[in-house]
């Protein structure tokens, strides 16, 4: 059997190749909110900055709920050095933040993050048109996503969303493109 050698042109051309798709799976999703021209909203507040170098970052969400205008928070989606890509959630009554961070947005296969507290919120892939919260009693809750796909969603618990959400479904269309399990073993019924 005869061997060929690889021409200095050719093997080139392959490393080119293989660093360019390196390059392009690692490189993040762009998110509708990143296309779009930051805004002054779009900064994260100075006072969480301090403990995290924000490099770029979007306000994906806000609500406020009905007749308790006190009972409202803000989502940001952002880049963070050293971190990656960040879920920034900041509660106004009581004042509060937590933040979720992540070398990527989404997971393989994945096509929303999100973080739960007194209101589950979250980002979800620009294909996305639809997320349908399962509860723990099987009743099905749309979260309105926002211009961003950004959602949040007031779960009006006096612990929040705590065991209350069992399952999160996204949809492009009327396509389901992941049913992902929410509630964790602690939050098994008991009969």
């Amino acid at each position: 059997m005869r061997r060929r050698r690889l021409t200095p042109s050719v093997v080139a051309t392959i490393i080119v190749a293989i660093a360019s798709t390196a390059a392009s799976a690692s490189r993040a999703p762009i998110l509708r909110a990143f296309e779009r021209p930051a805004t002054k909203v779009d900064r994260v507040p100075r006072q969480l900055t301090s403990r995290m170098r924000v490099i770029d970052s979007r306000r994906v969400a806000t609500y406020v709920a009905p007749r308790r205008r006190a009972r409202r928070t803000t989502l940001f989606v952002a880049t963070v050095a050293g971190k990656g890509w960040c879920l920034i959630t900041i509660q106004f009554q009581p004042r509060s933040a937590a933040a979720s961070c992540g070398p990527r947005l989404f997971g393989i296969g994945s096509f929303f993050r999100a973080g739960e507290g007194t209101f589950f919120a979250g980002i979800a892939a620009n294909r996305v048109t639809r997320v349908v919260l399962v509860g723990s009693r099987g009743a099905r809750h749309v979260a309105r996503l926002s211009r961003d796909n950004g959602f949040i969603y007031d779960c009006r618990a006096y612990n929040g969303c705590a065991c209350l959400i069992d399952r999160v479904e996204v949809y492009a269309g009327g396509r389901l493109l992941e049913s992902r399990a929410w509630s964790p073993a602690s939050c098994a019924r008991r009969h």
